[in-house]
């Protein structure tokens, strides 16, 4: 009996032991990489544009911009950097991707709303930069993030400010699933440029990617999920959140995205049921640079977006 007890104890600890692994691969924070805004992936599709994005990134944080912060609804300090413009009364919020940098991220389009006189906040995503938390949950806690930044917002700015999310990569999918959560007025519009389908989708896709049987795997990563980062990887996804939703929606992908496929976005903007949506899709565009390979049509697409919004929300 004795000896049974103990092999029980061996494998339940060698059981735990793979699950924290699995939790520390997709989950736990990187904080070396999120508060390195220089840091751009080793991959050959970054290349062409590697000393663009640097130097725009130069260009971000020469600006003049001021620190801010709220809670979550879970009490965590979450960070941003304010940039103020001569339209206060309308102000986008940016969230960045999946261990990725705000400055990083949005050292492109943060530029379009500073041509178009728009106020914007850059955010550091729970778990990333100087925000709290000790878990990335694939947009599942961090879209309720959202409504923080959106009440942030409405009392720096008035209750009246016009608001527009949006997102890259995970921060895509984190408004996206946001635009679920009976959200106020206030949101005109949302971007999401290069977002996935769902969490369990994403997770499994780079499953495999990394030479993994998915349907063996993501069992476990579910689980891992469930004791170390406190969510359901099922209870929400972008693809199910704009069937419920009216907002305006624009969604960006290029064709060539290694790491969230073209077609998740595509699918997300085919089942979204607002019949204010329009997608971009960028020829040849690897994963969230769009911006880059394509400025001017980017550009335009957005600032026509969005000016169309806040048309029809002042109409």
């Amino acid at each position: 009996m004795t000896v049974f007890l103990t092999v029980i104890i061996v494998l339940a600890l060698l059981l735990f032991a793979f699950l924290y692994v699995l939790y520390d691969m997709a989950f736990a924070p990187r904080r070396k990489y999120s508060s390195v805004s220089r840091r751009i992936p080793n991959d050959d599709q970054y290349g062409p544009i590697r000393e663009l994005m640097l130097s725009n990134i130069d260009r971000l944080e020469a600006l003049e911009c001021e620190e801010v912060s709220t809670k979550s609804y879970d009490g965590l300090s979450l960070y941003g950097r304010l940039y103020k413009r001569e339209k206060e009364n309308i102000v986008e919020i940016d969230f960045h991707g999946y261990r990725g940098h705000a400055m990083r991220d949005y050292c492109g389009g943060c530029f379009i709303s500073k041509e178009n006189g728009i106020s914007c906040i850059i955010v550091d995503q729970r778990s990333h930069g100087k925000s709290e938390g000790k878990a990335i949950t694939f947009g599942i806690k961090e879209r309720y993030d959202v409504i923080s930044w959106i009440d942030f917002a409405k009392e720096y700015f008035g209750s009246d400010v016009k608001i527009i999310l949006s997102g890259v990569s995970m921060g895509a999918a984190t408004v996206l699933m946001a635009s679920e959560l009976n959200l106020p007025e206030n949101v005109v519009c949302i971007l999401a440029d290069c977002p996935y389908s769902s969490p369990a989708e994403i997770i499994k896709k780079v499953a495999r990617d990394r030479g993994f049987s998915d349907k063996l795997v993501y069992p476990f990563i579910k689980l891992s999920a469930r004791l170390f980062a406190g969510i359901n990887l099922e209870e929400a996804s972008p693809i199910e959140a704009v069937k419920k939703t009216n907002i305006p929606i624009l969604i960006v992908h290029g064709d060539e995205d290694r790491y969230v496929p073209y077609e998740m976005g595509k699918r997300v903007f085919e089942e979204c049921a607002s019949n204010k949506k329009k997608m971009l899709t960028v020829s040849k565009a690897g994963h969230a640079i769009s911006y880059f390979l394509d400025t001017e049509n980017y550009t335009k697409t957005v600032s026509d977006f969005v000016d169309k919004a806040l048309q029809k929300k002042t109409a």
